[in-house]
């Protein structure tokens, strides 16, 4: 299983690409490419900013002091590119979230760079804002990745009751979460390596 923002059905390096080339416009500019800004802090640490772009539900970036900052959500994963379920998770994220001020709470860096992170956003009570991750579990639109933290029994709370209610994935009959996803699609593309190796 993984924890980072590598998490993907892609291989590593295509899923970075992906998440990198969007559209190619966030970052900092290496030649004509871009990529994320490096860290100018150790984590933990917190920041305030705007959601911009978002990939999926669980990635996407936030703008603090006119620098582009790629998120990954700890301890859940939306569906991956092409598995049910994955547009419905990114417009629920834009809607709860996009253009609002929200909170990352920053708990480490990824190989990648990305900030796997602790998002949370403003709820109708200022002094009780909403945990991002667990919104998405609780609305069906991710699975809880079953980590280890102080969230995870909430997270593991909220993806019974949606699967229990049979929302979002859930509504699907055993929907294969993204890193069984991922392993599968591995697993095919030894085997057409292999395929294309032995027909020369």
């Amino acid at each position: 299983m993984k924890t980072s923002c590598q998490k993907s059905t892609l291989p590593a390096l295509v899923a970075f690409l992906f998440f990198l080339g969007c559209d190619g416009k966030a970052g900092i500019g290496v030649g004509n490419r871009i990529v994320p800004v490096p860290p100018s802090q150790i984590a933990p640490f917190s920041y305030q900013g705007k959601i911009g772009r978002i990939w999926g539900g669980d990635n996407f970036e936030v703008v603090h002091d006119n620098k582009v900052h790629f998120v990954y959500l700890r301890g859940i994963d939306s569906p991956a590119p092409g598995q049910f379920g994955r547009d419905l998770a990114e417009a629920k994220t834009s809607s709860l979230a996009k253009g609002k001020t929200v909170t990352v709470n920053v708990i480490e860096h990824d190989a990648w760079m990305c900030e796997v992170s602790d998002v949370m956003i403003p709820g109708e009570n200022p002094d009780q804002p909403i945990d991002l991750g667990q919104a998405l579990l609780a609305a069906g639109l991710a699975w809880f990745d079953n980590s280890s933290g102080p969230y995870s029994e909430n997270y593991r709370a909220a993806q019974a009751q949606a699967r229990e209610k049979r929302i979002g994935i859930w509504s699907q009959k055993n929907p294969t979460p993204p890193w069984e996803a991922w392993k599968e699609s591995q697993q095919a593309m030894q085997k057409s390596l292999i395929a294309d190796k032995e027909s020369k």
